[in-house]
C-alpha cells in the first residue's frame, strides 16, 4: 500500500532519492527512541525533547518538498499564523476549541501558546491534504478526475485534508493530555468543539493553500503522517 500511494505521487522512492530514505530513517529512529522512552523509560524527560521532534520533522519536510516557491513560503506563514492567532483566541477566551491551557513542555510561548503550535499546524494541515489526494489518487482516480473541475476540486479535497487532520488531533489529542502538553478545564475531556474547530480552521486553511497554488505532493508527509498516528495510537493504548 505505501509503495502504491507513493508511486502515486511520481518516481520517488527512497533509492532513488536518498534524501527521502534519510528523512524516514531519522522519523523512525526519533519516534521508536521515544516511544520506547516514555513507555519503558522517563516519559517527562522525553517528553520534553518533543520541541526538537517537532522542529527536526518540520525540517525533513521542507528538505524533501521539491516546489518551494514564493507561494509555498506564504502557506508557511499563513499556517503558522493562523494556528497562532486561533490558538491564542482558544486559549484566552475558550471562543475556539474550548477552555485550555498549554503547559511550559513545548518551550517559548506567545500570549500562552507554544510558537511550535503555530509551526505544528503547518505541518499537520500540509501533510494531510497530501494523504488526503494521494490515497484519493490511489483508490478513487475517477474521483480525482471529477474533483480536477474547477470549484469541486476547491471545495473537497481541502474537506478531505481537514478530515484527515481532525482523525489525527483525535489520536494525538488523550496522549498530549496525559504528557502535560496542555490540559482541559472541567474534569479534563476533550469537547466536541475543539474537533469541529479543527476542521473548520482546516478546511479555510487548505482552500487558502489551494488558491495559492502549493504543491503538497511531498514524498515525506505519507510517512510522516502515518509515522505520527502510530507513535500517538501505541502510547495511546500503553498509557
Amino acid at each position: 500500500m505505501y509503495s502504491s500511494i507513493q508511486a502515486s505521487f511520481g518516481d520517488r522512492s527512497p533509492a532513488r532519492h536518498p534524501q527521502l530514505f534519510w528523512a524516514v530513517a531519522a522519523a523512525l529512529i526519533v519516534h521508536i527512541s521515544g516511544l520506547i522512552g516514555m513507555i519503558w523509560g522517563d516519559p517527562v524527560w522525553f517528553s520534553t525533547k518533543t520541541p526538537l521532534n517537532l522542529l527536526l520533522m518540520f525540517v525533513l519536510l521542507l528538505w524533501n518538498q521539491s516546489r518551494r516557491d514564493l507561494n509555498f513560503y506564504i502557506f508557511i506563514i499563513l499556517g503558522f499564523a493562523t494556528g497562532m492567532i486561533t490558538e491564542m483566541i482558544g486559549v484566552q477566551t475558550g471562543m475556539l476549541f474550548g477552555v485550555y491551557a498549554y503547559g511550559t513542555k513545548l518551550g517559548p510561548t506567545w500570549n500562552g501558546v507554544p510558537l511550535l503550535i503555530g509551526i505544528n499546524w503547518f505541518v499537520t494541515v500540509f501533510i494531510s491534504l497530501g494523504m488526503a489526494e494521494a490515497v484519493l489518487q490511489r483508490f478513487m482516480p475517477e474521483g480525482l478526475e471529477v474533483m480536477d473541475k474547477g470549484w469541486v476540486r476547491f471545495l473537497m479535497l481541502p474537506m478531505m485534508g481537514a478530515t484527515v487532520a481532525t482523525g489525527f488531533d483525535w489520536i494525538m489529542e488523550p496522549v498530549a493530555v496525559t504528557l502535560g502538553f496542555w490540559t482541559w478545564a472541567g474534569d479534563g475531556s476533550i469537547p466536541l468543539f475543539n474537533y469541529v474547530c479543527w476542521f473548520t480552521i482546516s478546511w479555510l486553511l487548505l482552500m487558502a493553500g489551494m488558491l495559492l497554488r502549493i504543491d503538497f505532493r511531498n514524498p515525506f508527509s505519507i510517512p510522516l503522517l502515518l509515522i505520527q498516528s502510530l507513535f500517538f495510537l501505541l502510547l495511546r493504548f500503553s498509557f
